[in-house]
């Protein structure tokens, strides 16, 4: 039960931290009935068939084709997808955020966990997400967030900075608090939701482009994840 007990806390520890979360309008019960279906991602697929989840990708690598048991958490103002192989074993869960349904699009967001990186409070400060020799990290400022992409090179041992992007933030308001718009200095935007406990932030990206499913009629059967398998094979 850890990691729901976190969640719970999460949310808890936000409004002392002044972080606000996002008000997302619609029912739950709504939500549980809206889902329902295959949904498509650029190339990414979600179907939703009761308590089931399976996630489909036949295009581009990893290919994969997964089921899952699924159930919906309403924690404050937002609502998670909690999926697993067994529901019962939660800290082997993970977790989608579940933003407003229509009859064709459902927004699902995937989470990217940070370890702040410093002794400040709040969204403000520095913080790192590390994945094997590479390091992502945020440096958050009043107003301004400084974006890095690090690699360490194994031959040498030194580190090598890949990218890195300047940007002006500003926060939502009214039911769109807890919301970040961001503008880079390349011109790119993106829209962020933080969940912050501790010293743990999981960042949610509900920009357009990275989190807008489209409701589709059907989802590749295993039979075709295997034959695209198979033909890279």
């Amino acid at each position: 039960m850890k990691k729901i007990a976190l969640l719970f806390f999460i949310l808890a520890a936000m409004v002392p931290s002044g972080m606000k979360v996002l008000g997302i309008p619609g029912d739950p019960e709504d939500k549980r009935e809206a889902i329902i279906g295959a949904w498509v991602h650029r190339g990414f697929y979600y179907v939703f068939q009761d308590s089931v989840m399976t996630a489909v990708k036949i295009s581009g690598e990893p290919k994969g084709f997964k089921s899952f048991r699924y159930t919906l958490e309403a924690l404050g103002n937002i609502d998670l997808i909690r999926y697993g192989a067994d529901l019962a074993d939660t800290r082997n869960n993970e977790f989608l955020l579940l933003g407003t349904v229509t009859d064709s699009t459902a927004v699902i967001a995937y989470a990217t966990p940070f370890v702040r990186a410093d002794s400040s409070k709040g969204f403000v400060g520095t913080w790192k997400n590390v994945v094997d020799m590479k390091a992502i990290v945020l440096t958050v400022g009043a107003g301004t967030i400084d974006y890095s992409e690090i690699f360490l090179d194994g031959s040498t041992g030194r580190t090598v900075t890949t990218e890195q992007r300047l940007g002006f933030y500003r926060g939502g308001k009214g039911r769109n608090s807890g919301k970040f718009y961001i503008s880079f200095d390349d011109g790119s935007k993106a829209t962020l939701l933080p969940i912050i406990f501790g010293d743990v932030m999981y960042l949610f990206d509900i920009s357009p482009r990275k989190s807008v499913f489209m409701k589709t009629d059907r989802a590749p059967t295993f039979r075709e994840f295997q034959q695209a398998a198979e033909s890279n094979g």
